[in-house]
């Protein structure tokens, strides 16, 4: 078993609008998608990182969005830029969604 992830991003959104958008993503004949926790995304980025393939955001804009939550009102984003640091955000800020199903 393993992560497939899309191939393409989703717009920037906040937390509830990325749950609900990648639930209801229906792409490549699949309808199992969601938003990833924070250490999905960990494991697509070090991943990526080991083989080279981009296709992320690199720069100051880079942080992703994780499912993962810390409080009633924010949520841990990953960035794939060269740091890989993880941080809290506010639920309602818009950023960058990618989403993930397993297979």
């Amino acid at each position: 078993h393993g992560l497939v992830v899309a191939i393409t991003e989703l717009e920037p959104m906040d937390w509830n609008s990325a749950k609900t958008a990648c639930g209801e993503l229906i792409k490549n004949g699949y309808s199992d998608w969601y938003l990833p926790s924070i250490e999905e995304l960990n494991s697509v980025y070090f991943y990526l990182k080991k083989v080279g393939v981009g296709g992320f955001s690199n720069n100051y804009e880079s942080f992703y969005r994780s499912s993962t939550q810390r409080s009633d009102f924010r949520f841990l984003m990953h960035s794939f830029d060269n740091s890989g640091d993880q941080l809290d955000y506010d639920n309602y800020l818009k950023s960058n969604v990618r989403a993930v199903r397993v297979f």
